[in-house]
């Protein structure tokens, strides 16, 4: 959606085919594939999670519920007139350079859906489940957390969450009650932070317009960044003391797991903290890295996913399990072809597909003009500066990015090919 509305303001005239019955991608739950469970919430505040054009409704609370993003999202789409060029229920599987420059859309069953000077691909990547192998069979019942729906099928169950993340850490809160016991495996440390910090959204901390109002009697702006770092390590406090192990790497050293019931539940013995896995045993038995074993009935693999896009695998090679695309977005010296929304960062993820969108129109509008070299070379040449620096070496950070960075980089970018012309 973000890329259809720059490409309007940017004059280029666009279509979009999506497999599902209306916008939402994963956020529609009816789509077989969405990883939306019941619970779900934004971990983004509302205020930081909308479009720049297009805020969210006053009355939405500070983290909407999964269906209001829905419904905000529909919105957004209406707001912009986006149906007018928009074709669902098309699945698209297949994209070939033609001979004439253009590219050939095909769809599912090789139906021909037309030939265009330029292509986004903007597909996201929660789509695909990644579940890491471990010797040995397990003999209980296993799934992905895009599979997750609700706590009921596990009820009076032992349950293993594998993974430290916010899929991981809503779904291990959500199964207290109903399980009957629930075990989350970590392969590394990780900071849980809380969702609010004095009664104000955590991402809003840097936002003096939307605080300055809202802090307690005694708090000002300036003393506040330098007491973030420890509140924040204080609302964690020693962990170790329930077996979580206190990270080395910085906070912004990792994309961060916001969560403001995990921490609690396992101080109240709700949740139990368990080493890598390193096996499977007899039957249901986990075998742990640290030698300790223990059986379960379920496990629930909250461990990410695969962050292939399938519709231009044969342009981007893979290189230490992150797709190579110049500044996340454009495969090596292909021209007219952007991938949007393939990225991980801090905080909400629209405003930064709404620059990588107004990057992608600007190349597609100086493409189209006949400047497809020098934007090239820019793409290229802003490439080291797009924000990768600084995470923790592990898959999940693959495609993560520093937003600040990123962002300044696309902008930059983005400037120069408008200059060009």
């Amino acid at each position: 959606m973000a890329l259809a509305v720059a490409l309007n303001q940017t004059g280029v005239s666009w279509e979009l085919f999506d497999s599902g019955s209306d916008f939402g991608g994963i956020w529609d739950r009816t789509r077989e594939s969405s990883p939306i469970y019941d619970s779900t919430h934004l971990i983004s505040s509302a205020q930081m999670s909308a479009f720049p054009d297009f805020p969210m409704p006053a009355h939405y609370p500070d983290f909407p519920r999964h269906d209001l993003v829905l419904d905000y999202l529909r919105s957004y789409a209406e707001h912009h007139d986006l149906n007018r060029n928009a074709h669902f229920g098309v699945e698209v599987d297949g994209l070939t350079a033609h001979e004439t420059g253009k590219w050939l859309l095909h769809g599912k069953g090789e139906v021909e859906l037309g030939m265009y000077d330029a292509v986004g691909v903007c597909t996201g990547h929660n789509w695909d489940a990644f579940v890491p192998v471990h010797e040995g069979t397990y003999g209980g019942q296993s799934l992905h957390s895009q599979s997750y729906r609700n706590s009921r099928p596990f009820d009076q169950q032992d349950v293993l969450i594998v993974g430290g993340g916010n899929s991981a850490c809503d779904i291990a809160c959500d199964l207290v009650g109903s399980a009957r016991y629930v075990g989350v495996s970590l392969r590394r440390p990780y900071h849980f932070l809380p969702k609010r910090v004095l009664g104000i959204p955590l991402d809003q901390l840097t936002e003096p317009a939307l605080i300055s109002d809202r802090l307690p009697k005694g708090f000002e702006m300036a003393g506040l960044y330098d007491l973030l770092p420890m509140l924040l390590e204080g609302y964690q406090g020693d962990m170790t003391r329930y077996g979580l192990a206190f990270p080395e790497h910085g906070i912004l050293g990792a994309n961060a797991t916001l969560n403001s019931h995990f921490c609690d539940a396992v101080a109240h013995g709700e949740i139990h903290i368990f080493d890598a896995i390193e096996r499977f045993g007899d039957d249901c038995a986990v075998c742990f890295c640290d030698g300790t074993s223990r059986e379960f009935d379920a496990i629930i693999y909250a461990t990410g996913y695969d962050y292939h896009v399938q519709l231009v695998a044969d342009m981007v090679p893979f290189s230490d399990d992150r797709p190579q695309l110049l500044l996340n977005m454009f495969p090596d010296f292909t021209q007219g072809v952007a991938v949007v929304g393939l990225f991980e960062t801090a905080g909400a993820a629209f405003p930064v597909v709404t620059e990588q969108a107004a990057l992608a129109a600007a190349a597609f509008a100086a493409v189209d003009a006949g400047n497809a070299e020098a934007v090239r070379l820019l793409i290229e040449n802003a490439d080291q500066a797009a924000g990768r620096q600084g995470f923790v070496p592990t898959r999940r950070h693959s495609i993560s990015v520093q937003k600040a960075d990123y962002v300044a980089a696309m902008r930059l970018v983005k400037e120069q090919i408008q200059d060009i012309g």
